[in-house]
This record gives structure tokens, sequence and C-alpha cells, in this order.
């Protein structure tokens, strides 16, 4: 069996951050986090007293932006950015592989040839500006994205017991990372560690949720959820099992509040109960229940019962990861008449402070296309190999049973059905997803930039990619050997 490598998190630091956090790979980002951390370097340089070396910076290692072969996807709003911080602020990505060579060697001759009597006071802007781009930079750690199925993968290990657990999780769409996301993984972890036992005294107290039956007679009960009112089919399981429990089992349940450090591994090994008459009774979990009948695992992790049995996972989590804003917007739909699966880019990242849209770059560049020489006599019939589709419609071939390739209409070397952002894989080729993951209502995907503070102090800052259902299956009015009537009808009406 293959061994997993994993790799010790610290106490504190954010999970999401570890297993969500992409490198920026889209043009625009880079430039846009570049010339962002290159003001941010003149800033400290002035905090520092060692302002008048901010024009030397600037000559020395100035922000170009992108290539000309890039820049007609620029936006208005993208070119005026450019425009503003080009001979203005010098690149943040070539800054910070010369700072980190220069403190290396000590020769601050790298960054600025004569820094005079200001030495010591760029050395230490330097230092605080390298730990601001640890920090603010979106991680580059491995991502545990997973191209063809479009969502993430990862797995945790612990001690337990005298013996490491490996956990998994092969479906992660973003959001919340909990215990039920887990299963037992069969591939060995080499971990050292060590388990602790934990015992606990507390008054124990009864469930309650809105819309519960009063347990006393003659109490008027909250009128907010009506559960006498719910008429489910025979059919409907789900609705049938909640409303029995709520009216019946409902003041069967009782919680005791347990404090366990995060990060952790958990197994609740029994329940000593002692009564008002002081005679113990000691409760095991319900999973290994002798009667089989009246077992409930359903708050368990898949797994090995010897050794997930009653075992819960405490991860490492943020309380709450604020997103700061969307920069980035796909969609993936079926088209039946065309049999394929077309990807449709909405939004990418810019170089401004709004998103590109895909939709109005294409209405700009047909109004910017040269006109088509006219001719004395109009053809009768026009003949095209295919349709014209939107540029942004970037479509996916079936190639067997199991796998879409992303491929491209018309022009190879062209811009046509070529995606320009990240969640359609710009950056891979080929790029694959498997059929099974797009479903007939296709799929809505987002990249987010996200921003926390773990329990450590560290501020985290990542761009996090999400898929929900879509808006349904879509026609591209793609066809194949087509010949266009209209001219033959507009001589004929002459």
């Amino acid at each position: 069996m293959q061994s997993l490598d994993y790799r010790p998190v610290e106490a504190g630091a954010a999970l999401e951050a570890r297993v969500e956090g992409d490198a920026i790979s889209d043009l625009f980002s880079r430039l846009k986090f570049s010339a962002q951390a290159g003001l941010q370097f003149l800033r400290t340089l002035k905090f520092h007293g060692a302002g008048r070396l901010c024009s030397q910076v600037v000559r020395k290692f100035p922000f170009q932006g992108p290539p000309n072969d890039q820049r007609h996807r620029l936006s208005p709003d993208s070119l005026s950015w450019l425009e503003l911080h080009s001979g203005r602020v010098p690149d943040g990505n070539e800054l910070e592989a010369v700072l980190t060579s220069a403190l290396k060697s000590n020769d601050l001759k790298e960054i600025v040839s004569k820094p005079g009597n200001l030495a010591q006071a760029l050395k230490d802007a330097a230092e605080e500006w390298l730990l601001w781009m640890k920090q603010m930079r979106p991680s580059v750690e491995e991502s545990a994205w997973v191209p063809d199925r479009l969502e993430y993968r990862f797995s945790i290990a612990g001690h337990l017991d005298g013996k490491t657990l490996s956990l998994e999780a092969n479906e992660y769409h973003g959001g919340r990372i909990d215990w039920w996301l887990f299963d037992r993984s069969e591939t060995p972890a080499d971990l050292e560690g060590s388990s602790t036992t934990l015992t606990k005294r507390a008054l124990p107290a009864p469930i309650e949720f809105t819309g519960m039956p009063s347990p006393r007679w003659w109490e008027i009960e909250d009128s907010e959820v009506d559960l006498g009112s719910v008429y489910p089919d025979q059919t409907d399981l789900a609705q049938l099992l909640v409303i029995e429990f709520a009216l019946v089992f409902g003041n069967d349940y009782f919680i005791l509040p347990i404090d366990v450090p995060a990060g952790h591994l958990c197994r609740m090994e029994s329940i000593i109960v002692t009564d008002s008459f002081g005679e113990k009774f000691k409760i095991g979990p319900s999973g290994k229940a002798s009667d089989q009948a009246i077992a409930c695992r359903m708050f368990e992790i898949d797994g090995d019962e010897a050794d997930t049995g009653n075992l819960i996972v405490i991860p490492d989590v943020l309380a709450g990861a604020p997103v700061i804003r969307k920069i980035e917007a796909a969609l993936l739909v079926r088209d039946e008449d065309a049999n394929l699966v077309w990807g449709i880019e909405q939004k990418i990242p810019g170089l401004g402070v709004a998103l590109i849209d895909r939709h109005e770059a294409w209405l700009a560049r047909l109004e910017n296309l040269p006109a088509s020489e006219s001719n004395d006599q109009i053809a009768p019939l026009k003949y095209s190999l295919t349709t014209d589709v939107a540029d942004f419609w970037i479509p996916f071939q079936r190639i067997n049973n199991d796998l879409l390739r992303r491929t491209q209409l018309g022009d190879p070397n062209s811009d046509a059905s070529r995606p320009w952002g990240q969640l359609l894989a710009a950056h891979l080729d080929p790029f694959n997803i498997r059929t099974a993951e797009v479903p007939a209502e296709g799929l809505e995907m987002t990249r987010r930039v996200r921003f926390a503070y773990g329990r450590d102090g560290v501020p985290y800052v990542w761009a996090a990619l999400s898929k929900s259902a879509g808006i349904g299956p879509a026609s591209s009015g793609l066809s194949f050997d087509h010949v266009d009537l209209s001219a033959a009808n507009q001589s004929k009406s002459e």
C-alpha cells in the first residue's frame, strides 16, 4: 500500500487554508498582487524613515504589467489601473527574490546601489516586508484540489489507543470542514504521537429544539412550529423519521458538553451515570450494543468499527472565514443538441477593482473586427463548416464513458474557445473532467479570496474554489455544415 506524506500542522493553524489554499496561477491576479506588494514596500520604507530610497527602488524594479499579446484581454477599468501603476510602483515578485538573496548575503547593494546611512532602515524595512509577504501571499503548497473531480481530497492522521489512525475526506466542495466529512482510510500513515485520557464530571441537561412538544401536561406549547400540520407521503421516510423523533423521542435525549482541544481525534469510552440514590450505571456506546436491532451508528465515522466506532474528529478549523470577494465565476452546462459539455467563463480577475466580464469582452472584440469586404453580387448561398459560438464558451468533448476533455473550436493559435481564468484550468493541457461530475442541471463554480485569523493569531489569505448546482441545460446554437439562406432571401426580395 502507498504511504502518504503527512505534514504536521501547528496548533492554531487554519486547516481550511491548508486544504483550500492554492497558488494564484492566473496572470492578472499575480500581476495585481505584485503591484500591491510593491506599493506596500514603499509604505514600509517610509515608515522606517527611508522614503528617499523609494525612487531608486522603483527605477531598479519597475512594474511592467502584462505582455503585449495579453493586453487585448484587459477591460477599460484594468487599463486605467495599469496606466496608474506603471512606472510608479516596484515589481513585488521580482523585489521579493532580490530582498531574500540580499538579506542572506548581507549585501544591500543588490537593492539600491548606495544606501548610505539608511542601510539599517532599509534592512529593517526589508525584513518587515518579507514577513508581510509570507502572511499575505496565498498558500503555494501542493493544493488538495482534484481537477478532474472538481473537489478537494485530503487526509488527516493522529494517534489513538497506541496506534495511528488515518482518515480521508474524498468529497469536500469547500465551505466547512467537520467530522462527517471523514471516512477511515486504508492507507497507512507513518506518524509519531501519543494519546491521553480525559475524565470529566458534569450535570446533563435535556435537549431542546424549536417546536419540541412539552413533556408536562396542561402546558401551552410554542406555536412557532406546528409539527401536526406536516403531512408527509408514505414514501417520504426522512420527514417521517424527523416527526417521529420530535413527537415521541424528543425528551429522551440529554446534552453533556465536554471541552476538548481542537485538532484531535477523540473517542468516548463510556459514561458513568450516578442517580439520586447514589447508584452508578455504566453506559457504553450505542453502536456497540449487544442487540444490533437497537444499535445506532448514525453519528459515527464510516470504516472499520473496531477503529472508528465511537470516534469523532475535532478539526482545528476557523470559527468563520469571511469571503473578501468573488474573483472568478464559471458554469458547466450540458448541451444535448451539440452533444457537448460547455464551460462558460463569466467573470475572471482583472487588474482593476472590477472583474473582467467575458461576455462584454467578446462583444467588444466583435465590434473591433474589420468589416468584411462587400461584393457587387451577393452570393445566393453562404456555407460554413460550423456556426459561430461565443469565445467564452469552452467545449468539453466526451472521449470515453468516463472522461470529458477540454477542446477548442477554430484556430488553435487564437483565443477562441480558450479559457482565460483558473476555474477551467487554463494552466492545464490537457484538462479532463469526470463525466459523472457534471449532472444534468450542470454546475456553478466560483473562486473566492478568503481572509481570517487562526487561533495562533496569524492572518491567513487564500483562494478557495467551490461548486454548487447549476442552472440546467443550455444550447450554444452550434451546428455543422451550415448553409445561410438569408443572402438568397434578401436578393429575392430586392
